[in-house]
């Protein structure tokens, strides 16, 4: 079985775009009383990244069978 490139542009980009947007929404400098809260948002948009591009490739392989 040969592996196309073409086959794959369309979740590899929506994959980059969506963790891109959520390595940009992530808070590094934060003062010491909002820590928690900032290490639960910064989790929070990890994992709902995550979520979408799982959705993505989910979606993707059902297309293309």
């Amino acid at each position: 079985m040969i592996v196309e490139l073409g086959n794959w542009i369309v979740p590899i980009t929506v994959t980059v775009i969506v963790f891109a947007f959520a390595a940009g929404t992530v808070r590094v400098r934060v003062p010491d009383y909002v820590r928690t809260a900032n290490r639960i948002f910064n989790t929070l948009i990890v994992a709902a990244a995550a979520l979408a591009s799982l959705c993505i490739w989910l979606v993707w392989a059902m297309v293309r069978q």
